[in-house]
């Protein structure tokens, strides 16, 4: 009965976690974690590595460095007609930072720029849209082969709860803890 409560415990925490992962299929276009806002208008952006798994598409996070395919999806017609230059940087601390990719101003009016990057290295990238007319500029955060600060959060509680509940179920039902005092050794005296 208590392991069934504490998976259910682990089980809800890793949910509350992982929400913001599990909110991308079927929501509005509004709550989508990949579409930003850049004025009165909306993007959806998303990166393809098909080369290490075909179907999945990401936005914030790239599970490898390599090469990669971006796609940003013009979501109103207005933005059609407008020229957009993209631009993928490092995100470094340096005052100038590395570009991976550079497209010039350039309209798009089947409304889906495909480009391909290579992030060579793991780190933290930042994806640029930058609208001509009007200065409107949006950025897409971007971590290539960096592990989630979420992830990091769900191992740390999971390896406390599991040290925990050893400590608590073991003391009931006399388990060895591995790092108890034994006590002091007890002396002989040995006759000669």
């Amino acid at each position: 009965m208590k392991y069934g409560i504490l998976s259910l415990f682990y089980l809800v925490l890793s949910a509350a976690f992982f929400s913001p992962v599990w909110a991308h299929g079927g929501v509005g276009i509004e709550k989508d974690p990949c579409v930003r806002r850049v004025g009165p208008y909306l993007i959806h952006f998303a990166v393809y590595q098909p080369q290490f798994n075909p179907a999945e598409e990401y936005c914030t996070a790239v599970p490898k460095a390599g090469n990669a395919i971006l796609v940003f999806d013009l979501v109103d017609s207005e933005l059609r007609s407008r020229s957009l230059t993209i631009q993928v940087v490092e995100a470094a601390s340096e005052p100038e930072p590395k570009t991976v990719l550079y497209i010039p101003p350039k309209t798009y009016p089947t409304g889906v720029v495909n480009a391909e990057a290579n992030f060579d290295l793991p780190g933290a990238y930042t994806a640029i849209v930058m609208l001509e007319g009007p200065a409107h500029t949006i950025q897409f955060p971007l971590r290539v082969a960096m592990w989630s600060p979420g992830v990091v959060a769900l191992g740390g509680v999971l390896v406390l709860g599991s040290a925990l509940s050893y400590v608590f179920l073991g003391r009931k039902k006399s388990w060895p803890l591995p790092f108890r005092a034994k006590g002091t050794p007890k002396l002989r005296l040995v006759k000669r």
